[in-house]
């Protein structure tokens, strides 16, 4: 009788939470929290039940979450409160709306792990305000083959066919959880089975010693690592030669080049620094290495205009 009276009262509490604030899907779990034990005082609730209780009152995806992360074995309603608050408390209405849902959705990318993805998303989904997880329900499905690497979405959706709907693919998010489940597994037996193929192709078991080593192999790579390095070595060497030589010709032809300018006032200020010279091949006025100074035309200008005599 006494269990009676207790479930009785229990489903008073969910009723009365559920019609107010609705279940718990993971969104503001401090307010919600403080509402439920409000409620349980009122109702006289002993504490050894309120952790089954609020589990009763998730959610169906809110709940396995709980069970997964939170409970523990023979925890007390205090360490269970201590849990849920880690688990739940940075998620608000703030934080996760459509907006960020879908900005989230655009970010990823799954190319393996799809069980783990799948989880994720029913949790960005969960954690969305009511309003928003039913504008976005029709397209839930969509939104997370968008997700899929291309490889991966070709393997899944064949696993989701359903003639009976107008997309031709279940609308039943079970069937999804289960069809993703069965892609996990098979992926994995193919994991498990490459390996098995080569060790049936192998003439002979061998037993794999972590020390072992072929040191013959390891000093021709060795060899063949300092060959290269030397060879790359000696190319930089000869690619920094030529660059010197190219830019000392260079220098060389740019020098050659110049040419004194017209002389003005004072001639002799104004001629161009003198470099070392041998008389018998540079001209002594201009300093070119084309002429003597006695064929100069600028020599021969600067004497007609009396700036210049020559001395015997």
């Amino acid at each position: 009788m006494a269990d009676h009276f207790e479930e009785q009262r229990i489903w008073k509490i969910i009723d009365a939470i559920k019609t107010d604030r609705g279940e718990f899907i993971g969104i503001n779990v401090t307010t919600y929290l403080k509402y439920y034990e409000q409620l349980t005082e009122q109702y006289g609730l002993p504490e050894d039940n309120k952790k089954d209780t609020f589990i009763r009152i998730a959610h169906g995806f809110t709940r396995e979450r709980i069970q997964l992360r939170v409970v523990q074995p023979n925890m007390t309603w205090a360490d269970f409160k201590i849990r849920l608050l880690t688990e739940f408390l940075h998620e608000d209405y703030s934080k996760n709306n459509r907006a960020t849902f879908m900005r989230w959705v655009g970010t990823m990318k799954l190319d393996q792990h799809i069980t783990k993805g799948l989880t994720e998303f029913d949790i960005k989904f969960n954690q969305m305000p009511q309003a928003d997880r039913t504008a976005l329900e029709p397209d839930k499905l969509r939104n997370f083959l968008n997700m899929l690497d291309p490889s991966l979405r070709r393997e899944l959706e064949p696993m989701l066919e359903d003639r009976a709907t107008a997309s031709g693919l279940t609308g039943n998010w079970d069937n999804v959880r289960a069809a993703v489940h069965r892609l996990a597994q098979r992926q994995e037996q193919n994991q498990m089975q490459t390996p098995r193929i080569y060790e049936r192709d192998a003439p002979g078991k061998i037993d794999y010693d972590p020390t072992s080593h072929n040191p013959r192999k390891d000093d021709s790579e060795i060899t063949m690592l300092k060959t290269s390095v030397e060879s790359l070595v000696k190319h930089v060497e000869t690619l920094a030669t030529e660059i010197a030589t190219i830019k000392s010709m260079q220098e060389l032809k740019l020098r050659d080049q110049e040419k004194p300018k017209e002389l003005e006032q004072n001639p002799r200020n104004q001629m161009p620094a003198r470099r070392p010279f041998n008389q018998a091949r540079r001209c002594l006025w201009c300093d070119d290495l084309e002429h003597p100074h006695w064929t100069c035309n600028l020599f021969k200008e600067a004497k007609d205009k009396n700036w210049v005599t020559e001395v015997d």
